[in-house]
């Protein structure tokens, strides 16, 4: 009997790996981006991508920390994944200055900036670049498209917000903006107009595309986990499906 004991014992040991690793909890960190990542109403995280990552970790067997992605302002929540093990943050653009600082995963979003314009505003004709700069061209101060443009030469009329930027181009108070499809469709919706009033005119840039990221120190079975519920969700058309929900 001494001895059935003693190999019961020995067994429950080597069983406790695999449930903890099965347990494994991920504290998961986003930002306002919209329509990518924003807090609702309730102030629960909402948006493409946190739609996308809510069913990638039910297709696992992982867990989000207490329940519930963290909207959080970006340098915070930036210095979070880069510090603390098992912690995943979206929506972060992979370029080749971030790309050892982290564990990446995706694709997720595609990262095509474009020029608009309303598409009633036929008098606006563009075929290069240059040709933009004929225009008032508004952004918002501080993003990178700004600090692009302005280094192109172009001189902005800037704003604080997407929102105003939306508004001002919806009634005439600029020509052109930078955005990406799925921002462009989300604040013509805010502003209670259709994606279908506007018009695209060239790429100004399609260098990245959108991932998320894990600390250095996160496992790579954790990784593998993920890409292969992402990878899962393309085939069988889950993500295009949340992603075309986006751009009515």
């Amino acid at each position: 009997m001494k001895w059935q004991c003693r190999i019961l014992f020995l067994l429950s040991f080597l069983f406790i790996p695999f449930y903890c690793l099965s347990a494994q909890e991920l504290r998961i960190l986003t930002e306002e981006l919209p329509p990518y990542s924003f807090s609702d109403e309730n102030g629960r995280a909402a948006g493409f991508v946190t739609e996308v990552v809510r069913e990638m970790v039910g297709r696992t067997d992982l867990t989000i920390a207490g329940g519930e992605i963290k909207v959080l302002p970006w340098a915070r929540a930036y210095q979070m994944v880069r510090q603390e093990e098992n912690v995943l943050l979206f929506t972060v653009t992979r370029t080749p200055e971030r790309d050892e600082l982290f564990k990446w995963i995706g694709p997720v979003a595609e990262r095509t900036i474009w020029l608009w314009k309303m598409k009633e505003r036929k008098d606006i004709v563009i075929t290069s670049l240059r040709d933009a700069g004929k225009y008032r061209v508004g952004d918002v101060r501080g993003y990178s498209t700004a600090e692009y443009l302005t280094n192109l030469g172009f001189v902005l009329d800037y704003c604080n917000s997407d929102e105003h930027n939306f508004k001002k181009l919806i009634y005439g108070r600029i020509d052109i903006l930078p955005a990406l499809e799925l921002s462009a469709a989300y604040h013509m919706k805010q502003n209670g107009r259709d994606s279908d009033q506007l018009e695209k005119l060239i790429v100004l840039d399609d260098r990245y595309d959108y991932y998320l990221v894990l600390n250095k120190e996160t496992s790579d079975t954790i990784v593998s986990r993920l890409h292969a519920a992402l990878d899962g969700m393309k085939r069988d058309g889950t993500y295009e499906s949340i992603r075309t929900g986006y751009l009515r």
